[in-house]
């Protein structure tokens, strides 16, 4: 099954270009308002990721991310050209992640590929939040995975028990790092 993407449409040249992108490589993607997005995130099942093309200093913008946040769902925000301070809005909204705008349609793809990677990763592991800290172990270990080296061809599993223990430290270290700060 296609993973589920819901895109905004505040900003509607973004949001066609965006949509068209996604549905390219495969996702299945819906293209909503603000309020018809709200309804879609509270609706079973959820979509895999949301992607907010504007309006984003409104306040039903930060009440959809609140609601995508208490359900899981990554977000992706696309950010005015002209915003003072992205990466601030960005963590004042909850944002997962975001970009600026004129985003290319082929990096909103990549990044919710990304995101709804990430999202799995965490399901698979357990680990939950979205702070910086997390975001970072998060990383760390999908880096490790794609790095890892295969396991023997006897079906030995100790590279992979070992290149889990390594990203385990890894990323506990980082995270001890980033709350001593």
């Amino acid at each position: 099954m296609a993973d589920r993407i819901l895109v905004t449409t505040d900003d509607l040249e973004h949001a066609v270009r965006s949509n068209a992108g996604l549905e390219a490589a495969g996702f299945q993607t819906t293209l909503a308002s603000l309020d018809e997005a709200r309804q879609a995130v509270r609706r079973e099942p959820p979509p895999d990721c949301l992607v907010v093309t504007g309006g984003l200093h409104e306040t039903g913008a930060a009440q959809l991310l609140t609601l995508a946040r208490d359900r899981s769902i990554s977000t992706l925000g696309l950010v005015e050209q002209t915003e003072p301070d992205a990466k601030g809005l960005a963590r004042r909204l909850g944002l997962t992640a975001y970009l600026t705008k004129p985003a290319d349609p082929a990096e909103v793809t990549a990044t919710v590929r990304r995101l709804v990677e990430r999202r799995r990763l965490q399901q698979r592991t357990g680990i939950i939040g979205e702070s910086p800290a997390i975001q970072e172990v998060l990383v760390k270990i999908e880096q490790m995975a794609r790095s890892a080296p295969p396991c023997s061809s006897r079906g030995s599993r100790a590279p992979a028990r070992s290149s889990w223990r390594t990203a385990s430290t890894t990323c506990r270290r980082a995270a001890a790092s980033r709350s001593s700060r």
